[in-house]
């Protein structure tokens, strides 16, 4: 099961929430930033994934703990433009919650085959036509 963080309050991560919590393979926590502490709760939970609204928040803390937590899939939401940021292995466009649980299920189906010894994982067949292997930094433009 991933543990997915959602980092803010904003209308676009409560909906986002509302999406996930209906998916068995997800546990999904709410994380307020203006809780006292975050950073230490944010370590504590060692979340898979973490969801935040670039709109509405300056995602420092996030990014912080996505350096001490490489592993960490770190994905900013940006509604007004239809995108997302994922500071993992890849960006991708952001159209629908669909498009979201796309890119969190290939990163779980990616880091299950890490667990087990695989090493770099292809991308299958992206939505782009791109079957590149991606590393850190790396993007995906339309």
């Amino acid at each position: 099961m991933q543990t997915v963080t959602l980092y803010g309050n904003s209308l676009v991560v409560s909906t986002i929430g509302a999406s996930l919590h209906g998916c068995r393979e997800f546990q999904v926590q709410h994380v307020d930033p203006a809780m006292p502490d975050v950073k230490q709760r944010l370590s504590d939970l060692q979340p898979d994934i973490l969801i935040f609204d670039l709109a509405v928040m300056r995602p420092e803390a996030a990014i912080r703990l996505w350096k001490i937590q490489p592993h960490l899939l770190l994905i900013g939401i940006d509604l007004a433009a239809d995108r997302m940021i994922i500071l993992s292995d890849r960006s991708a466009c952001a159209l629908t919650t669909g498009d979201l649980l796309q890119v969190i299920e290939r990163h779980a189906g990616e880091a299950e085959k890490e667990r087990h010894g695989d090493a770099e994982t292809p991308m299958a067949g992206g939505r782009h036509g791109d079957t590149g292997t991606r590393r850190r930094g790396d993007t995906v433009t339309r």
